[in-house]
């Protein structure tokens, strides 16, 4: 819109007239100015007030941060600055400074804070009539003395602003239009955000930017473009370990990889396009755990924990865990450090496959004989001229480690007996010892030699203990020299271990003994006698009290005396001399936790102390 105004010149005689119509056009377009902005009529094309009510169709503040209410005191309000829009009025009352209320001297009650058309903010009851050109914002509820709370009676109305703080986030950055921030967001919050289609063309296929996890790494793919084949079926996935994107055309391929797209053409032309990516995918290795499916699986093995192969690389412990909600877990696992597979009911307490909670089973020893089938040669001499000196065997191969003694069969000839009459061996033969690196005292048995010009073989057996399958012989032949020996291993004895009764024996020292009594919790760590199960057959007490002190012991099964049976009792022992006794009771512990308790009641006039040996046998 142009104004066109008259013009003056010299020797002009239409002044008047000339200076008339210029204020006639100036008029008209300062009244038509007028209109536009100030006027209340809801009709017309103006940009003013007209304009505004095709923006804001409702009464509301002008932007977020209008009329802000804070509690100044415990009986002011302080409303910020801001401005409101009337729509009847079609105005904009507009408050440059923050205003105070008081609501001192009034009753408890709801109340309204109002702005007025010239900007003027007021207190007056929610339910006092109001003019039209004022506008309740706020409802407040007051309980003199003290505000109970403020709400809002109006929309907000998005100012300038408001929309630009709109255009841009932390997260998402900035953007020139409104519509884009809201596709950015809609990118975000559905699956299209990865490996979305971003682009077709004929069979050119384009893909967007994506990340997927693969175990306990990221990987991520850019955006890139697949070239179809033309008029086949392809299969588009892309692999987990590489975030490589590619296609095959005979169907999903069985490595690790996950499925993107599947696209048919006919001819240069896409005729089906679906999307078949998922949120999860866990099948045979591809995009989950390698070895495991929804129901099922083809694979042999199934791997707990997949390691690099470095042994530091490895865990402690790999576990499978029964989430039970509000009940204690339980779990079995594989314990790397104790090499054994183990399993909890408790959550906390872990135990071997095959053994039983508080059990602890002793050991018993016994002996085994062994019988060798065609008796090997250990021993073949002739012609031996020696005077004993040791020789060392090694029965290795031939019997266990864990013999204690052989068998042994021989017999040994000398043409000239009569001629050895030494005192330290009068007679002719071979003399066997236990290894003398494992014994100070060597036990002796010896294979006698006979007369060599005897017929008659005459064969002997010994029994020779024997260390780390070892042991060692002397020879004695006569003068001549001429002495020979056979000697052959016809069995051995072995000690074996097993479970079974065990010898226990522990002391404890330094009990205190107050006037009246303790009661002492022996724990396995502190008296090992102290057991499941077991036979207690002898029992020492030694007390350090005053002069004509006496004491009583009692030991009860487990961790109370209140509720555990008595299981020993010895009554007014004198502390003087140390009390011993051999008669016998059976210990158990019914908790099953390794304890059992000892009382000591000292019925002297002082403390003192006492200790404790106990002596039995140990079943479980």
């Amino acid at each position: 819109m142009t104004i066109a105004l008259a013009r003056f010149s010299a020797g002009q005689t239409t002044y008047i007239a000339s200076l008339n119509s210029i204020m006639t056009t100036l008029e008209t377009a300062i009244n038509g100015l007028l209109a536009a902005t100030t006027t209340g009529t809801t009709t017309g094309t103006g940009t003013g007030a007209v304009g505004l009510t095709e923006i804001w169709e409702q009464n509301g503040l002008v932007g977020a941060s209008s009329f802000p209410v804070t509690c100044a005191t415990s009986q002011t309000l302080s409303v910020g600055s801001g401005a409101a829009w009337i729509l009847g009025q079609q105005t904009m009352p507009r408050a440059t400074s923050a205003v105070t209320l008081t609501f001192a001297g009034k009753a408890s009650g709801v109340y309204a804070i109002i702005v007025d058309g010239a900007g003027g903010l007021s207190i007056s009851a929610l339910s006092a009539a109001l003019t039209g050109s004022s506008l309740q914002i706020y409802s407040v509820q007051f309980n003199a003395p003290n505000f109970g709370s403020a709400a809002r009676l109006v929309p907000i109305l998005v100012q300038g602003n408001d929309y630009q703080r709109a255009l841009s986030s932390p997260i998402f950055g900035s953007f020139a239009r409104l519509a884009d921030r809201l596709s950015a967001l809609d990118n975000a919050l559905t699956v299209d955000a990865l490996y979305a289609q971003s682009f077709v063309s004929a069979t050119s296929w384009s893909y967007k930017t994506g990340h997927l996890r693969n175990n306990n790494a990221i990987v991520s793919t850019t955006a890139g473009t697949l070239a179809l084949a033309a008029s086949a079926t392809h299969y588009i996935e892309v692999a987990i370990s590489t975030g490589t994107v590619s296609y095959a055309t005979g169907g999903w391929t069985a490595s690790e990889a996950i499925a993107l797209r599947k696209l048919v053409t006919s001819g240069s032309v896409i005729i089906s396009n679906e999307d078949v990516r998922t949120w999860a995918q866990v099948a045979g290795g591809a995009g989950g755990v390698a070895g495991l499916a929804n129901s099922g699986t083809t694979d042999g093995t199934w791997y707990l924990y997949r390691g690099t192969g470095a042994t530091s690389a490895l865990p402690s412990t790999a576990t499978i865990v029964v989430d039970r909600g509000s009940l204690t877990d339980v779990a079995v696992r594989y314990n790397a450090t104790t090499a054994k597979w183990q399993y909890t009911n408790d959550g906390s307490t872990y135990l071997g496959f095959g053994e039983v909670a508080g059990l602890d089973v002793g050991a018993g020893q016994t002996t085994r004989v062994t019988l060798v089938a065609s008796a090997p040669a250990v021993l073949a001499m002739t012609v031996i001229s020696t005077t004993g000196a040791p020789v060392l065997l090694s029965l290795s191969g031939l019997v266990s480690t864990t013999t204690t003694a052989v068998w042994l069969r021989g017999t040994a000839f000398d043409s000239a007996m009569a001629s050895l009459g030494t005192s330290a061996e009068p007679f002719p033969g071979v003399a066997f010892y236990r290894d003398s690196s494992t014994i100070t005292a060597n036990a002796v048995a010896k294979i006698y030699a006979q007369h060599l010009a005897s017929a008659v073989e005459m064969p002997q057996m010994v029994l020779i203990p024997v260390s780390n399958q070892l042991l060692e012989y002397g020879a004695w032949a006569a003068s001549d020299g001429s002495l020979r020996c056979s000697v052959y291993l016809v069995g051995y004895v072995d000690l074996i271990t097993g479970p079974g009764p065990q010898l226990v024996c522990a002391t404890v020292t330094g009990l205190t003994a107050s006037v009246g009594g303790n009661t002492y919790a022996l724990s396995v760590g502190q008296f090992s006698a102290t057991v499941n199960r077991g036979l207690v057959y002898l029992l020492e007490v030694s007390a350090t009290m005053g002069a004509g002190s006496t004491y009583d012991v009692e030991v009860y099964e487990n961790s109370s005396v209140s509720t555990g049976a008595l299981l020993f009792q010895a009554l007014t022992i004198d502390a003087s001399a140390a009390y011993t006794t051999r008669v016998a009771w059976h210990v158990r512990d019914t908790l099953s936790a390794q304890v059992n308790h000892v009382r000591i009641s000292n019925m002297g006039a002082s403390a003192g102390l006492v200790s404790l040996k106990w002596v039995g046998d140990r079943f479980a």
